[in-house]
């Protein structure tokens, strides 16, 4: 069979567009010049996809109910089955006889192909990531489009070679680093549990419960007995299995994953602190186990015993492969295959014409990994106690560096001496604002559009908290002159700070960077501004771990993902009574949604809008702990505060 039209698709219920978007880059290429045909770009970019004219990716999300507030886990909640409205307005703009080319294809899209009669292509990386390159894996819902590409996959004679390969290069360096360096360890008698993301769809079972620890407790408490079990994170399927939770967001998950399977066992469970490649090519007695992580398929190359609890999220066609013959499996091929021109004729168009140019030159080893920046620990076996490294540092300036950094560090007492006397300087200025305004009530503005519902005059002349480009309300010839002002992104400092420095307020609030900035660019008119400077600690985020709520923003003001949240502590300290919030929605939909800007349909916000969220929550839940209302003056229904009318607040109709 030969293909006339190809359609990219990917999980649009997702706000994350780097793996699939990056992967597709690759490949348009290739197809056009092996196939004569262009494949389009996904609906989520700026370039036009081969869907039909008239396809809009917000109806599209709107129709399944999918929002800004709520998408950091809708893609969770409809990874097996998608709401028929938006999946039936999809399908009405794909051509008919299109092939669906895929990037991890969600099973409600493979379910909707299918039932529609459109053949389809997945593709995505490969769980078996030991090799000199990553592989791609590869599954055709057409029985011919399948036997394509099983003549292009990669034999299981070279995955062992591979598995051995890079098992003699760490066993030749676990030994050199132990006669060298005196480092040792010893895993004999461990059972390895291998942790996932805890938003990796490997997870989700067909009800779309997310599978953890604790749904295995029988079989873990049978597997660990007599072993000394240990904790490794798999670091696959970070990509935006969600780009949202922070590193230490997931390093929190891990603590919290041993702690539970403390209990589970019985017994202490520590963080392996080797990488699973170190553990692999051991010799060692170790055993693995895990929920589906994809470390448990490599398992089984380097003759290591594994415990798959669940089923893996791309099962390969291999000689370890189950023996279930209804299972969908997945070939693996060269990533440099993909990029070839020849390969996209030979799976797709075998009939036509021959592309002028079969491939590039041999590319470079890790092109994949290079180019995706997929690198998993991977980069430890390249990076780790590896003298090279060191070796090409010292002979390319290092040595230079390490000199000058210690003639900094031979002035550093001085300069640290004047910067602990700007310090304490800093919080005497903060702690005369400490219970000022008793019993007073103050307004904290946002600049998010419900602002239009208020009358910012009126405003103006309260106690009023303003922040960053508030200062666009002159371009509605309304003079701004706030009582506060707050700047906290460096950022946006750069950009436009000429704007900010000329805002005529009665205190400034600069976070320490943006106080630095300032400093640094305005040296004449800065010393005329009364600026408090403040800061904190980056992490961890207001509602993270308990609740942060700053007592006293002289020593550090907790972030919360929004600088309004940093003014709120400010306004607690002062002792207001009331603090009514406006202008702050936490819905990206609308565009402009900024003063003086647009709100980017492809920057991931749903996650940002989800920390604010949660963070206003622990502010308000503080307020009341101490008898004072945090409350909001514009409806804005993802706000979680209660909503109190001040009329003489509200915009004139």
């Amino acid at each position: 069979m030969d293909i006339t039209q190809l359609v990219c698709l990917s999980n649009f219920f997702s706000s994350y567009r780097a793996a699939p978007e990056s992967f597709f880059a690759f490949v348009q290429e290739p197809i056009r010049q092996g196939c004569g045909i262009d494949p389009g770009w996904l609906p989520t970019a700026k370039k036009p996809s081969a869907l039909l004219p008239g396809f809009n990716l917000q109806k599209f999300r709107t129709l399944a109910g999918w929002s800004t507030m709520h998408a950091t886990h809708f893609w969770m909640q409809t990874w097996h089955t998608a709401p028929a409205s938006a999946v039936d307005y999809l399908f009405a703009y794909v051509p008919q006889g299109t092939l669906i080319l895929s990037y991890d294809m969600p099973p409600w899209l493979a379910q909707a192909c299918e039932q529609r009669g459109f053949d389809w292509l997945d593709m995505r990386p490969s769980p078996l990531a030991f090799g000199r390159d990553l592989y791609v894996a590869l599954h055709a819902s057409n029985a011919v489009l399948q036997q394509h590409l099983v003549r292009w996959s990669v034999s299981d004679e070279e995955l062992r070679l591979e598995a051995a390969l890079l098992a003699a290069n760490l066993h030749a360096h676990r030994l050199d680093i132990e006669e060298g360096f005196h480092y040792k360890f010893n895993l004999d008698g461990c059972l390895v549990f291998v942790g996932q993301h805890p938003e990796d769809a490997a997870l989700l079972s067909p009800d779309g419960h997310s599978l953890r620890c604790t749904d295995f407790s029988e079989q873990l408490r049978e597997l660990a007995k007599g072993k000394t079990m240990l904790h490794l994170l798999d670091r696959r399927n970070l990509g935006r299995a969600a780009l949202a939770p922070h590193i230490s967001d997931l390093w929190t998950h891990v603590k919290r994953e041993c702690e539970t399977l403390k209990k589970i066992v019985n017994a202490p469970v520590q963080i392996c602190q080797q990488n699973i490649y170190q553990i692999l090519s051991s010799d060692d007695d170790v055993q693995l186990v895990g929920i589906s992580a994809p470390a448990l398929q490599e398992a089984a190359w380097f003759d290591k015993p594994a415990h798959e609890l669940f089923r893996p999220r791309t099962p390969l066609a291999t000689m370890h492969a189950s023996p279930d013959a209804g299972e969908r499996k997945y070939v693996q091929v060269h990533f440099t295959d993909v990029l070839k021109p020849a390969f996209w004729h030979a799976v797709l168009t075998p009939d036509a014409p021959y592309p002028k140019l079969p491939a590039l030159p041999e590319l470079e080893r890790n092109q994949a990994r290079t180019g995706l920046n997929n690198w998993g620990d991977y980069e430890k076996v390249m990076t780790w106690e590896r003298p090279l490294h060191t070796a090409s540092f010292e002979r390319s300036g290092g040595g230079l560096l390490r000199k000058r950094i210690e003639k900094l560090e031979q002035s550093q007492n001085s300069v640290a001496t004047a910067s602990s006397m700007d310090d304490a300087a800093m919080q005497a200025k903060i702690r005369t604002l400490k219970d000022t305004k008793k019993g007073l009530t103050a307004y904290v503005l946002g600049n998010g559009p419900s602002l239009n519902e208020l009358n910012a005059v009126a405003l103006l002349k309260e106690e009023s908290f303003w922040c960053n480009q508030a200062y666009e309300l002159e371009r509605q010839n309304i003079s701004f002159t706030p009582k506060y002002y707050f700047v906290g992104s460096p950022t946006g400092f750069q950009e436009f700070g000429h704007q900010m420095m000329a805002v005529k307020a009665e205190k400034k609030f600069f976070r320490d960077e943006v106080y630095r900035l300032a400093q640094a660019r305005f040296p004449q008119s800065f010393p005329d501004q009364n600026v408090i400077k403040y800061g904190g600690p980056p992490r961890p985020l207001m509602f993270e771990e308990g609740e942060h709520f700053s007592a006293d923003p002289s020593l550090f003001v907790n972030a919360g993902a929004t600088i309004l949240v940093e003014a709120i502590q400010f306004a607690f300290y002062m002792g207001y009574e009331r603090v009514y919030v406006g202008g702050v929605d936490l819905d990206y939909s609308s565009t402009p949604y900024f003063f003086g800007g647009q709100s980017l349909d492809y920057v991931p916000r749903d996650a940002w809008s989800e920390n604010m969220r949660q963070s206003f929550i622990v502010a308000k839940h503080y307020f009341e702990k101490h008898g004072r209302i945090l409350a909001k003056i514009t409806k804005s229904p993802n706000l979680p505060l209660n909503y109190v009318k001040i009329q003489e607040m509200w915009a004139k109709p």
